[in-house]
């Protein structure tokens, strides 16, 4: 076995020997494990799976069902799911659509480029050819509502991309003073740098920096006036909220129970003392006060907070 497994290794580049192999059926659990959470930044997380593994361990990731042209999973409750398709298949490597659902009103997408092959890895004492996928590349799209549309649909609708005009005038070119000795440049309510947090680019996502910087502000003066309803209003369920634990809430009815665990005092006064104008976009959404807020944009406009971040 020894030999056979040198044998493979002296066929290997960057730790994979590059044959054509298939993907099959993944279990969709594979591909959860390399996006970080919603309210989180960086991403890969995994960037390589044993695939003869999780076809092994049913127990951790069970049995998968076809819908056409999608592999999903749904959760233990029915009201989530996982899933993905294969937009392009190219043995071995292969481009995938992921999305995921928690059972709420808020799904997440990434497209992920992965190449599928196999490596020697010593098991036990033992060196043995498994096939793994590894993670090329990866990127988001910003959690719209089912699922967010692509630039070209982004475009069609008017929403606009990088380079593109918004559908109303907008001024090219503008500098903000925020009065503390940081001055914010936005240019065509899309390129915004702000001083010591580095640029956004607010179109490509879907977005508008004016618009969001509007919902933060409403969000802001909801959070003040202390309007449990109100309140509830903005929110996308599940809402994960990151303090000393972790909690998800799972719907409107659950966060007005919660709501004092959710919005502590410390956590209140981080939300009021962010500034709006210093709003920063990425795939993932919008955030103020280095993330104390993170917010996405549903397909008809709408805005709705999807993670806290407590201090």
């Amino acid at each position: 076995m020894r030999s056979n497994a040198v044998a493979l290794l002296l066929g290997l580049t960057l730790g994979c020997a590059h044959r054509p192999v298939e993907l099959g059926d993944v279990h969709p659990g594979v591909f959860a494990m390399a996006p970080c959470w919603l309210s989180d930044a960086a991403s890969p997380v995994v960037t390589e799976v044993n695939l003869d593994a999780a076809a092994t361990n049913r127990n951790q990731f069970g049995e998968v069902t076809r819908d056409g042209a999608w592999v999903r999973v749904e959760t233990d409750d029915g009201r989530g799911f996982m899933g993905y398709y294969v937009l392009e298949s190219r043995p071995p490597r292969y481009r995938i659509l992921y999305e995921e659902n928690g059972g709420g009103t808020l799904t997440t997408s990434n497209v992920l480029e992965i190449e599928v092959c196999t490596r020697v890895l010593e098991i036990d004492g033992v060196e043995t050819a498994v096939r793994v996928m590894r993670i090329l590349s990866i990127s988001g799209m910003a959690r719209n509502g089912p699922r967010q549309p692509t630039r070209g649909e982004r475009a069609s609708r008017g929403i606009g991309t990088t380079g593109s005009a918004p559908s109303t005038p907008i001024a090219e070119f503008e500098m903000i003073d925020l009065g503390d000795g940081c001055t914010i440049t936005v240019e065509g309510d899309d390129h915004v740098t702000i001083p010591g947090e580095g640029e956004s680019w607010f179109y490509v996502n879907g977005y508008g920096y004016r618009e969001s910087v509007e919902f933060m502000a409403e969000f802001q003066a909801r959070v003040r006036a202390r309007d449990r309803e109100a309140l509830v209003d903005v929110i996308a369920f599940p809402l994960r909220v990151n303090g000393a634990t972790i909690l998800v809430v799972e719907d409107r009815e659950a966060l007005l129970r919660r709501l004092d665990q959710v919005f502590t005092a410390e956590t209140m006064s981080a939300i009021l003392a962010a500034d709006a104008r210093r709003v920063s976009c990425s795939w993932r959404g919008i955030m103020i006060g280095h993330g104390v807020v993170w917010a996405v944009k549903y397909y008809d406009g709408r805005f709705a907070v999807c993670g806290i971040n407590q201090p």
